[in-house]
């Protein structure tokens, strides 16, 4: 796989096999509440994913079980990008009409270590599962944010990863396979003619352009099912 495509979802794998983490089925719990309010036991993460399938951002909390007993954390999908980016609560909060979550955390780094920046961003809840946030380019990625534009998400209890890849991680990485492949090739197809070989032109030779095709195809699912997988 081309190291730029490469899943970045270090941070999350990391965290998961140091010190003995392992992830647990169960999701930060479900509370009955009106409909466009928080309860006071979701201040540590609300439960269900929440999705933008314009934009192709998910995001949701989930639990890791540690020596140190339960630990949520957030996984924030660009599917577009594609990046996965793994968060670590710091202090959340709940206002005073219960309408907007605000969540406080610090990304994970490669190296499981926790970035100096603390990031926040405010969910608002417009209904039972509709909600307001807005997203903000950090680096090549773009992530929920207290920052820039306003976007409608809706929450969902099935995750929304497979669906999210197959419409924004396909084409990206399609093209990107497709270019790598076309200049690897190309490459070596010059050098053989300066070498004064007799070779066909992979452009309309049947087997290279075979070849290709599985190429693409094979990487192409190999990294939706892995990103799918890391998303949760």
């Amino acid at each position: 796989m081309h190291k730029k495509f490469k899943l970045i979802t270090a941070a999350l794998a990391t965290t998961v096999v140091a010190g003995g983490l392992a992830l647990i089925s169960s999701t930060p719990t479900t509370t009955v509440q009106a409909a466009n309010t928080f309860a006071s036991s979701e201040v540590s993460g609300p439960s269900g994913y929440f999705y933008n399938s314009k934009i192709g951002l998910a995001f949701h909390w989930r639990n890791l079980k540690t020596n140190r007993g339960v630990q949520t954390i957030m996984v924030m999908g660009d599917f577009k990008t594609p990046k996965l980016t793994t968060g670590l609560p710091i202090g959340n909060s709940i206002s005073k009409d219960k309408r907007t979550f605000t969540a406080n955390y610090k990304q994970l780094t490669n190296k499981n270590k926790l970035t100096k920046t603390n990031y926040q961003f405010n969910l608002r809840k417009l209904s039972t599962n509709k909600y307001q946030v807005k997203v903000a380019k950090y680096g090549n990625s773009r992530l929920p944010s207290n920052k820039g534009k306003n976007y409608t998400f809706y929450r969902t209890k099935k995750s929304p990863a497979k669906s999210l890849a197959t419409k924004f991680t396909r084409p990206t990485l399609e093209k990107a396979l497709k270019k790598q492949y076309d200049q690897n090739v190309e490459a070596q197809y010059q050098k053989a003619k300066a070498a004064g070989q007799n070779v066909k032109d992979p452009a309309t030779d049947p087997a290279i352009q075979k070849q290709r095709q599985q190429y693409i195809t094979t990487g192409i699912n190999s990294y939706i099912k892995q990103i799918v997988k890391a998303f949760g």
